[in-house]
């Protein structure tokens, strides 16, 4: 049998059925699909606007079931946020949904509902961040105990490509805010030009090379695992080799952090990061 889970714009749940017709479980509509051919099944998603464009994994019920399993005893359909800009209501089995989507495993669910939890928090100002022209996407930075665990990279090529963990936590988060909380480019996105962290934006806090205490920590969270939302352009390099002393190198920071055309002003009430 072939079955799988999709949410619309209309934030509706889909269910393919074994006869590869798609249907919507609150309404009689019903397409038909007519094979299971991947390039097929991909050419549905893309003309109903789902997706971020890269390839799918099908959200099959089993699959799903076992993302939520690794949650214990929930309510896979309680609502535990609310997100904008279409005040889309993200709940343990959405959320799974779309983590089984971008690949990810019952391992990531956890930061996963943790990361949703935060951004809709009001100091981050979601609608704000979706709705500018900036190239703004929320990076999410798993910290401590978890981040071991669970194998995210915060070490060499942290932002690159290569660690699972980092690719499909931070490419589920953007599924979750394509699907959810509606922010599709031209619509809910109101980014001019996008970016390249809007398809993944997820690190590792790398403690064990750091000398100082975990950056959760300093925000008054003393829990072995934490997660941090930060809203933000895409990594900027600075570049120094010629520096043997602190003042140089703080110097050239702070010249590539307030240079012409920089968006260094927070759009929302969280504090600088």
């Amino acid at each position: 049998m072939v079955s799988f889970f999709f949410w619309d714009t209309g934030c509706k749940l889909y269910l393919i059925i074994s006869d590869l017709s798609l249907m919507v479980l609150d309404s009689v509509e019903m397409v038909e699909i007519g094979s299971d051919d991947p390039y097929e099944v991909s050419a549905v998603y893309a003309a109903r606007g789902w997706g971020d464009g890269l390839p799918l994994v099908a959200p099959t019920a089993e699959r799903v079931n076992e993302m939520l399993a690794s949650l214990g005893d929930v309510d896979p359909d309680e609502v535990i946020a609310t997100l904008a800009p279409r005040s889309g209501e993200a709940t343990p089995r959405a959320i799974a949904v779309n983590a089984v989507l971008a690949g990810c495993s019952p391992k990531h669910l956890p930061v996963l509902i943790s990361a949703v939890r935060a951004l809709s928090a009001p100091e981050i100002n979601l609608r704000g961040v979706n709705a500018t022209t900036h190239c703004v996407a929320p990076l999410l930075i798993v910290h401590g105990k978890y981040a071991v665990e669970a194998e995210y990279n915060g070490g060499l090529g942290a932002f690159g490509p290569g660690n699972i963990s980092n690719a499909v936590t931070g490419r589920a988060l953007r599924l979750i805010l394509l699907h959810i909380a509606g922010a599709t480019p031209g619509n809910g996105d109101a980014s001019t030009q996008g970016g390249p962290a809007k398809y993944s934006y997820c690190v590792a806090e790398n403690l064990e090379d750091s000398p100082w205490g975990s950056y959760a920590s300093t925000t008054g969270v003393d829990a072995e695992s934490a997660v941090t939302v930060h809203c933000g352009e895409a990594p900027h390099n600075v570049h120094d080799m010629e520096s043997s002393e602190p003042a140089p190198i703080l110097g050239k920071i702070a010249s590539a952090m307030c240079s012409w055309g920089q968006n260094n002003a927070p759009i929302s009430q969280g504090e600088y990061f």
